[in-house]
């Protein structure tokens, strides 16, 4: 209920069954998008809006995340509903912030990753599995890969 998702098609309705309180991890919408060989597109933006970094995170269990229970109101095709969520949030560090751009510029350069500039921007097509691939190899070498630290300046 903490992050929106969509889909259609023949696998929407199992895609979008909600089978655990965790927004990222095992039995997640982004675990089965995997898994059924999903493909992102990022029209206009890069990486760095992407939430299945934080997915990616959770099944690496980075030291810099932590769960967090949140509440909230959930739409379903029943109506609003009050909800309990299970956020994978980012502990509370000075100095320190996200950083995703290195690992973008990897997948970018990854064969499968399809780039077209066009209008007002770039705009990205890439296996769900492309992302997990480049990451989970950036964590396991690096588990601070996605994070970087700020300085006074560029504090976010």
């Amino acid at each position: 209920p903490n992050f929106s998702n969509a889909a259609i098609g023949r696998d929407a309705e199992f895609l979008m069954a909600r089978n655990t309180a965790h927004s990222f991890g095992q039995f997640t919408f982004y675990d089965k998008f995997c898994d059924a060989g999903g493909k992102i597109l990022l029209i206009g933006v890069d990486f760095t809006a992407l939430p299945l970094f934080m997915h990616i995170e959770k099944v690496e269990d980075v030291p810099y995340r932590f769960n967090l229970e949140v509440e909230g109101k959930t739409i379903t095709p029943s109506g609003l509903l009050h909800d309990k969520a299970i956020h994978f949030a980012r502990r509370d560090m000075e100095g320190f912030g996200n950083d995703r751009m290195p690992v973008g510029n990897l997948i970018d350069g990854d064969q499968t990753c399809v780039q077209v500039e066009y209008c007002y921007g770039v705009h990205r097509y890439v296996p769900a599995q492309t992302v997990v691939r480049v990451a989970t190899d950036l964590l396991r070498r690096d588990p601070g890969g996605l994070i970087k630290t700020l300085t006074d300046e560029g504090k976010q």
